[in-house]
């Protein structure tokens, strides 16, 4: 979840991206909503229709994810998403505005998108294969209830884990405190879009072998 992995990062900010974060969030109307953990989630909270922002942002559905073909290669952009209207892409685009645009609004918005889309592209099930819709055509069974694969991964594990509502911060902080000194020097030197997705594509493969067909 987008939720889990904007708490674990807010931690590892440098002080002066710290600072940056802070000086986009203040713009929030309320106080509460001033943390990166609620802009992760907020590209989320418009998909109802019923949301006052729907329309404006429902064109943004198709930027959540990506599907791939069944390639050894797991992602070109000139098969893959040529149009740039991928969750790929998308991340480049709102980082692009982060670093080169002068309006804050526009600056922040591209935090939110920025801050979901990385962490859906670390999300396997949100980097599949269109015949099954990256597993929400996948039937399974979970404590004698049935389910797709998507929503199973995406929210019912960690729901019956006891991870929900108030508790979702308190479930980030042990995997958050497990990251070595290494690991996060190495996760911070470089933003390369196309081994984060390869990485999501391979352990869909391990999770989804019978996609690859015969």
């Amino acid at each position: 979840m987008p939720l889990h992995g904007a708490a674990i990062a807010s931690k590892y900010l440098s002080d002066e991206d710290s600072i940056g974060v802070q000086r986009l969030l203040v713009l929030e109307p309320d106080p509460k909503n001033r943390t990166l953990a609620y802009a992760s989630i907020w590209p989320d909270l418009f998909k109802s229709e019923k949301h006052s922002d729907y329309e404006k942002y429902k064109f943004v559905r198709r930027l959540y994810y990506i599907n791939l073909t069944n390639d050894k290669d797991c992602y070109v952009k000139a098969r893959d998403c040529p149009n740039g209207h991928c969750v790929v892409e998308a991340i480049r685009k709102h980082i692009g505005i982060l670093r080169d645009s002068d309006d804050p609004q526009a600056r922040l918005v591209a935090l939110k998108f920025a801050t979901h889309f990385r962490a859906d592209i670390h999300l396997p099930l949100h980097v599949g294969y269109k015949p099954d819709r990256s597993g929400n055509d996948v039937s399974v069974g979970f404590f004698n209830r049935r389910t797709n694969l998507h929503r199973l991964w995406d929210s019912m594990i960690l729901r019956h884990d006891g991870a929900s509502g108030k508790k979702l911060k308190q479930y980030a902080i042990v995997p958050g405190e497990t990251i070595t000194t290494e690991q996060q020097e190495n996760w911070s030197t470089g933003l390369d879009l196309a081994i984060w997705t390869s990485e999501s594509c391979i352990f869909f493969r391990a999770m989804l072998p019978s996609a690859l067909g015969p």
